[in-house]
């Protein structure tokens, strides 16, 4: 790739700014308007090698976004695949199972809850001494 071919760009937007400023400033042609117009164009320059290294970017974030999405798939095909299939997966079996209707899931899950947290006999028993102390 030749020298002039790569930054083709570059000698475009040199040309252009370098003929603008000739006019403003050299030939004194409508001086404000060239160098209104030669501004602009020195500011499209900036903006067109912030464009070039930020499309490089967004095709870098891309491509490592694509292999984060590809290694989860990997490590979490069991579950995906089941949650697709309508399924339920439990983590603790680490099992697919027949997934029941919403309603049946959360009164599982509500079930296991107060299994571990409430005691209905100990918490009677605690509000029964209470009561029976203030008398």
């Amino acid at each position: 790739m030749s020298f002039l071919a790569k930054y083709l760009s570059h000698f475009i937007f040199g040309f252009v700014a370098a003929y603008f400023a000739f006019a403003a400033f050299v030939q004194n042609q409508e001086p404000e308007t060239n160098k209104a117009i030669l501004l602009i164009v020195l500011c499209v320059w900036v903006l067109w090698i912030f464009a070039k290294s930020l499309l490089k970017m967004i095709v870098v974030v891309g491509l490592l976004c694509a292999i984060v999405f590809a290694v989860y798939y990997l490590f979490n095909t069991d579950k995906i695949e089941c949650k697709k299939s309508g399924n339920h997966w439990n983590p603790t079996t680490k099992i697919c199972e027949e997934g029941g209707a919403f309603a049946e899931q959360a009164e599982g899950y509500l079930r296991n809850w107060f299994k571990g947290n409430v005691s209905f006999e100990k918490d009677v028993a605690k509000a029964i001494d209470t009561t029976n102390t203030h008398k």
